[in-house]
């Protein structure tokens, strides 16, 4: 486990996976991430990479040829190297290996960097092709925060809401199937109706279907989570992922919301794939690399 801490954060990353683990307020000695109780969800933070989501029958294909690949990908269940920058941050690398061509058959580095900027934690993912061919993914990180947030977590999680940055009168999300026991695209886009033009108030009946992925049609750049005592928020401000991601079990017991930036999504029921083709991935070319940047902002 790594420590990056400053005046007002202090945050815990387990190498494996790259997962952050707990993320306090110095003052308040408010947790803001999950406890990943394992009777509940027994994760905190997944980074995703090189997939999001499922593929049609866990597999899809590189030029004809099959390959398996686990839900969300490799990123999440593999050790990273992790190398100090200094006491406010720290950065985490993966590189392929025989493990990750199994799954994935291309040669890349993935780095995480954590680092906290005043009360804000910011994570940057790099993605480098080392390739001279082309080469798709899907990259993105699934953070589970508690609510209600506090040392004492106290309140309710209906008493919590979202906005929305951009503000917008209407919200579009993709319809999902479950014909297979996992969640697959139905291909159709559905409009939110607990979404009242202002504001989306949190309940665990609200997921009673499963995940809510927005598309990138509502182009959002960011969205908070607020309390209506409004002692405690956060907001997260992904410019470079087209997608959000919410999801929490519709379990009471399941005391946490994740708020997921994807750049990516799940496979469309029925369509097997060449990854090539695959719908909403990000492609770099031969021997590129892109960065995507992540700012939560803890009050």
């Amino acid at each position: 486990m790594k420590t990056i801490e400053n005046e007002y954060l202090k945050a815990e990353i387990n190498e494996m996976g790259a997962e952050l683990t707990s993320l306090v307020d110095k003052k308040s000695e408010a947790n803001y991430i999950w406890n990943g109780n394992p009777d509940i969800w027994a994760k905190h933070a997944p980074n995703l990479f090189p997939a999001i989501g499922r593929s049609m029958n866990d597999h899809y294909y590189v030029d004809g040829k099959e390959y398996e690949m686990p839900q969300h990908g490799v990123g999440f269940f593999h050790n990273y190297e992790a190398e100090q920058l200094s006491n406010n941050s720290i950065r985490f690398t993966m590189k392929s290996d025989e493990e990750t061509k199994k799954y994935y058959p291309f040669e890349f580095e993935f780095l995480i960097k954590f680092e906290l900027i005043g009360r804000r934690l910011r994570m940057i993912d790099t993605v480098k092709n080392l390739n001279n061919t082309s080469m798709s993914f899907a990259v993105g990180t699934h953070p589970a925060f508690n609510v209600p947030i506090g040392a004492n977590n106290d309140g309710r999680f209906e008493d919590y809401y979202l906005t929305f940055d951009p503000a917008v009168k209407g919200l579009k999300y993709h319809e999902f199937t479950f014909k297979t026991g996992v969640p697959l695209r139905t291909g159709k886009v559905l409009n939110l109706d607990s979404y009242n033009g202002d504001f989306l108030p949190l309940s665990h009946e609200l997921f009673k279907d499963g995940l809510i992925v927005m598309t990138e049609d509502n182009q959002l750049n960011g969205v908070s989570l607020k309390s209506k005592d409004g002692l405690h928020s956060i907001k997260a401000h992904f410019n470079d992922f087209p997608q959000l991601c919410l999801w929490t079990q519709d379990d009471p017991k399941a005391k946490f919301l994740c708020i997921e930036p994807f750049y990516g999504v799940s496979d469309k029921y029925g369509d097997e794939i060449e990854l090539k083709n695959k719908e909403g991935n990000c492609v770099l070319e031969a021997n590129q690399e892109r960065s995507f940047v992540i700012d939560y902002d803890i009050e």
